[in-house]
């Protein structure tokens, strides 16, 4: 075959190696990709070996992925290399494309300098400030990603913008962290009786729930007739006059209300009229059971009643139309006893401590009827119920005073009254105010104090405001950056305290603008050492204070604590027993379920989760409470593979779930009660446990209404396998689902793949997401496809609460396909098998997936030596997830730049 002058001019100086590659190409390539086919578009024969020039290094990149996964040449034809011929140009080519990325990688790192992402900048102000309730990351933009990762140097920018919503974000930050009273805020014990408030009177009025003393009815106030309408506009006057009756005997009554949970449109939330003045922690008591009514009898339940304590923020909009803020955690009730379920936790100043109920079988969503929409209401309903003695507050509880937070910048300075006429200008207070339904102070909470109301100006003193200001900001500069801080960089800092104080700024104020500096600044925000180390070629080692970023930016998604900074600034945290130590102690802290959440919303698309809302008619049994439960599945799994070192193969296949009641009953596995998760074994051929038949992993990978073996393959192929798949073509429309008469997927699929330029990839793609095809949109196991229309077989759901819905079952699934590389498989066992014969794959993309979160870098070609030598130190452990971590940070890929 004639070449190309460009190509002999390209390659003036063959080496041996060039040599026997383009022989290679010659016989086996450019019959289908020379200048003149150009088969799927490209043209080797033209293609310059400049291994040094990125758009040439891609494309033979490619080509060598393409022929070691047996793709090319095409399995076709008669004249296909033999399998020596195939090793010997890989190897050729992959000594070309190592040599010219390593060379690339040792100039310039693997991981660019880059800022901390929104969720890492949060955490960071949490932990150097000590705010555990700190929550900034919504005042930032968003961050944008690369491979599914926030953490990628590429894809976080900082613009005018982003610099200065940090700033608005540290000043949040700082304001929280400072004490504006020398003694600490009063603190609250009070108990609440299960009737305070009169939102709860209007439900027992109207007849939604019912007052109860001694585990029964109470008829203090009497139920209704059989023929009395309390529901809407009809039962206006009825309902008022029962409400009066609740204000004059409900003051000091002392017996429960128990709340019907059964068929509802929505989450049953009810407000626990606490809303708190002061920011901090508190502790939260409640004393509840569960019980059965039936048309004014109470009776044990006939399933298990369950809660969830939540909050709400009026900012966020109308509290029957959003959802909570923030879910605190969810509480079972046991039936007919009564049993104290206690919480501590962080509130902000104005969040409202709701009271949600279900159970893990309900939440139930357009379930049919409140109780007191039909005639007589509560006096002929039966359905579950949650009954609520009391709960307690107590609270805000601080170790110390200061606090912690306020010590972080002031150290023991004291806080005294501010003198008048000093001429200070005073500083800045956001009012104490507290949020109601009238707008005035919530009733309940005990008033405001006219100290609370007008409190004392008070300040933080100093008599040596230079002094206190460089040895202050030495200390706290030092925690910020992470590093020892040299005084004339500390006196920088010192020059802005020392401007604001002559504007007639106080102490406090002038610090604070020193601090929200330093937060703002690239010794704060930037992560990764500035600039190449002085090493010789190719190791380009990270300094000691950069590994101990990059460290608890992976485990923690935050800064180095003291401990770890001690290490690095001896220097001495690279040595291989100090990394193995620190990375057990950091996944043993609780801060490591950052890492837990952040790594399986980002790597298993998590975060998606709300992006599409399940068709309630199609999927009756969708519910809040098992969304949430699909979630911390996940996340309790990913920690259980990583704690007890499990295989990859885990991945793909498991003989345990981790469960709680509501994701059994989904599951239809037997036996477990309650809403814990925990470890459950399962019965041999069961396909639950793994990541491939999570309920959250199927849901995300769906829409609301129908599955897609498109979207399903491409994940299971990007999240899963390791391979990459590129977007469609331009021009090639999307698959329509009443195309031309196609009456299933796979139908529509086939039509699909009728164009060429679909085939290869669908040829990929298709296969596991047909696998998946036996799992609905919520993640539930199905044979036959649901239609509200179509379909000669009727499906009921037997809720407990007494609802009975029905969907149609039509066409059945088909499971069954073909690998690209031609093994058949009739359903998802078999697909679990063939991928399970070929757990180097796994694990390489394990490897893969872990070293972008932790190094902020997307992949380099380079990298795969040294991802082969982890994969031999860890096959032993047959690549347990645990020790594939402990082989990364042990890698040159992770102490290196």
């Amino acid at each position: 075959m004639r070449i190309p002058l460009l190509f002999f001019l390209a390659t003036s100086t063959l080496t041996g190696a060039d040599t026997g590659l383009r022989s290679y190409l010659e016989t086996h390539c450019f019959d289908c990709h020379d200048s003149t086919s150009k088969k799927g578009g490209l043209n080797l024969e033209t293609l310059p070996m400049q291994f040094d020039v990125t758009e040439h290094f891609d494309v033979w990149a490619k080509a060598h992925d393409r022929i070691a996964a047996g793709e090319m040449p095409p399995k076709s034809r008669r004249d296909r290399p033999s399998e020596k011929e195939n090793a010997d140009a890989l190897m050729l080519l992959d000594n070309s494309l190592h040599k010219a990325d390593a060379a690339r990688v040792a100039k310039t790192g693997r991981a660019l300098f880059r800022r901390l992402s929104a969720q890492e900048y949060e955490n960071a102000l949490c932990d150097l400030l000590h705010l555990p309730g700190l929550r900034i990351k919504h005042l930032l933009p968003e961050d944008e990603r690369r491979h599914g990762y926030n953490k990628i140097g590429q894809a976080l920018d900082l613009s005018n913008v982003h610099l200065s919503q940090f700033m608005d974000a540290a000043d949040l930050a700082l304001t929280a962290a400072i004490a504006t009273r020398s003694t600490p805020p009063p603190v609250l014990r009070k108990r609440y009786g299960g009737t305070s408030g009169t939102e709860n009177w209007n439900w027992v009025a109207r007849g939604d729930a019912v007052l109860l003393k001694g585990k029964a009815f109470d008829p203090l106030l009497p139920l209704p007739t059989a023929d009395d309408n309390l529901w809407g506009a009809p039962g206006d006057d009825l309902r008022k006059e029962r409400n009066t009756l609740l204000g004059t005997k409900l003051r000091d009554y002392e017996g429960a209300i128990g709340y019907f949970t059964g068929p509802i449109e929505r989450t049953f939330s009810m407000t626990m009229q606490f809303s708190p003045v002061h920011a901090g922690k508190y502790r939260i008591r409640t004393y509840a059971w569960g019980f059965w009514w039936d048309r004014g009898k109470v009776e044990p339940p006939k399933r298990n009643e369950s809660f969830m304590l939540s909050v709400w923020l009026p900012s966020d909009g109308p509290r029957f139309i959003h959802s909570p803020s923030r879910r605190l955690g969810m509480f079972d009730v046991p039936a007919l006893e009564s049993r104290v379920h206690e919480y501590t936790g962080w509130f902000d100043v104005n969040e409202e401590l709701l009271f949600e109920m279900g159970t893990p079988t309900g939440y139930e969503k357009n379930t049919g009827r409140w109780a007191s929409q039909s005639p007589g209401s509560c006096a002929v309903h039966s359905g579950p119920g949650i009954a609520l003695d009391w709960f307690e507050v107590e609270g805000p509880i601080f170790d110390q005073w200061p606090p912690s937070s306020h010590s972080a910048i002031f150290g023991d300075l004291p806080i005294r009254p501010l003198a008048k006429n000093s001429g200070i200008i005073t500083p800045k207070r956001e009012p104490v105010r507290q949020r109601s339904r009238n707008g005035g102070t919530r009733p309940g909470n005990g008033e405001l104090t006219k100290d609370e109301k007008e409190p004392p100006l008070e300040s933080v003193f100093t008599e040596h405001p230079q002094e206190d200001a460089t040895r202050l900001l030495a200390q706290f500069l030092s925690r910020a950056f992470r590093r020892a801080v040299p005084a004339d960089e500390v006196q920088g800092y010192v020059e802005i305290v020392s401007r604001e104080m002559k504007g007639q700024a106080c102490f406090e104020d002038a610090m604070k603008e020193a601090c929200k500096a330093a937060l703002c600044s690239p010794d704060f925000l930037f992560i990764g050492d500035n600039g190449l180390a002085k090493n010789t070629l190719p190791h380009i080692r990270l300094s000691d204070r950069s590994l101990a970023e990059r460290l608890a930016l992976w485990f923690w998604n935050s800064l180095p604590d003291e401990e770890l900074t001690a290490l690095a600034n001896s220097r001495s945290l690279h040595l291989p027993e100090n990394l193995r130590k620190q990375t057990d102690r950091l996944l043993a802290d609780p801060r490591s379920d950052r890492f837990i959440a952040d790594f399986a919303d980002q790597w298993l698309d998590l975060r998606k989760i709300d992006a599409t809302q399940p068709d309630t008619k199609l999927y009756p049994e969708a519910r809040e409470h098992l969304k949430h439960s699909m979630i911390a599945e996940t996340r309790a799994y990913l920690r259980e593979l990583i704690t007890q070192d499990l295989s990859v193969s885990h991945l793909v296949k498991s003989d345990f779930a981790m469960l709680n009641q509501s994701l059994a009953d989904h599951y239809g596995i037997p036996g477990v009660s309650g809403c814990d998760l925990r470890r459950v074994s399962l019965p041999a051929g069961n396909p639950r446990g793994a990541f491939l038949t999570q309920a959250a992993v199927l849901k995300v990978t769906a829409n609301g209404t129908s599955t897609s073996p498109v979207t399903r393959g491409v994940w299971i192929n990007e999240r899963i396998l390791g391979n990459h798949i590129p977007p469609p073509p331009a021009g090639v429309p999307a698959i329509d689902p009443d195309t031309r008469g196609a009456k299933t997927i796979r139908e529509q699929l086939e039509k699909h793949r009728s164009d060429a330029r679909c085939a290869g990839c669908h040829a990929k793609i298709d296969p596991p997401g047909f696998a998946m095809e036996s799992f609905d949109v919520i993640g539930g196991f199905r044979d036959r496809y649901r239609s509200l229309n179509s379909g000669d077989t009727q499906a009921t759901f037997n809720f407990a609460s007494g609802w009975n819905p029905r969907v149609r079952l039509n066409q059945s699934v088909d499971p069954s396909g073909q690998l690209h590389s031609g093994e058949p498989f009739k359903n998802l066992t078999d697909f679990q098998s063939l991928l399970l014969r070929n757990p180097d794959a796994l694990a390489t993309n394990m490897v893969r997936q872990f070293l972008m979160y932790a190094t902020g870098s997307e992949p380099h070609y380079s990298d795969r030596r040294a991802i082969s030598r982890i994969l031999t130190q860890t096959k032993p452990n047959n690549y347990g997830l645990r020790s594939l971590i402990n082989a990364i940070v042990q890698s040159e890929l992770f102490l290196n730049k």
